[in-house]
């Protein structure tokens, strides 16, 4: 299957999602639009990105004779929990930054009826994933381990955030707290959990190959690659 024809049936799984994760609030048409909104404005444009990575890996990760179309869709859904979950951290950083774009348009907080409501926004964001994994994966041996992997980078994700904001004060930067030490672990938490090894070794856990020693050695190699991302990030931006 070529590539555009593998994002097409990405983002056509993305539409069924979001039509699963509205349903129930078919009696609160004005929150449920506002949820349907709030999805549509980011993650179309992720799906270039990290949770696309989900289904390239878990399709070269898993064995010829499970590639069935049950589990290729399984795979597109988990890419777009993880895309659901990576906008929760666009919306936070483009606050804490006060940026004004994000792909070419406003940023969401910056919709006049959206403003600080962008705060809960990211919750339901982040929580979507999870209301997701009960109705697709709660029979699969991956469910505990990808809701506790979410659960993780989550924290760790927040984690980075913070340390980034610590590290510069009123556009001050706090050299005497801004170590390598502490930059590194900043890379980590911000840029190589959430973008590398969330998708990964969320495919892993599909495939049932998220062996312990594999995860150690690939870890270590998702997390160099974020650090290098971040650098390219702030050479050029």
């Amino acid at each position: 299957m070529g590539s555009n024809e593998e994002r097409q049936e990405y983002l056509s799984c993305y539409t069924y999602l979001i039509n699963n994760l509205k349903k129930p609030y078919e009696e609160l048409p004005k929150f449920q639009n506002h949820y349907v909104r709030l999805l549509e404005n980011y993650v179309p444009y992720a799906t270039y990105g990290s949770g696309f990575t989900v289904v390239k890996a878990y399709k070269s990760l898993e064995s010829s004779h499970n590639l069935t179309p049950e589990n290729i869709r399984l795979a597109n859904i988990l890419g777009l929990c993880v895309d659901m979950c990576l906008c929760s951290y666009l919306v936070t950083d483009d606050i804490m930054d006060s940026s004004e774009t994000r792909f070419g348009v406003p940023c969401w907080y910056r919709n006049a009826d959206v403003g600080t409501q962008a705060i809960i926004d990211i919750v339901l964001l982040e929580n979507s994933p999870f209301m997701l994994f009960k109705n697709y994966f709660s029979n699969h041996n991956c469910y505990i381990p990808l809701m506790e992997l979410f659960r993780k980078v989550n924290f760790k994700a927040a984690m980075g955030q913070i340390l980034d904001m610590m590290v510069t004060v009123n556009e001050i930067p706090q050299f005497h707290l801004f170590t390598m030490n502490v930059y590194q672990i900043m890379v980590e938490n911000k840029s190589g959990y959430p973008f590398f090894v969330l998708p990964t070794v969320s495919a892993l856990h599909l495939a049932g190959k998220a062996k312990e020693e594999l995860h150690k050695d690939l870890k270590s190699i998702l997390l160099r690659l974020g650090e290098y991302i971040q650098v390219q990030v702030i050479y050029f931006f």
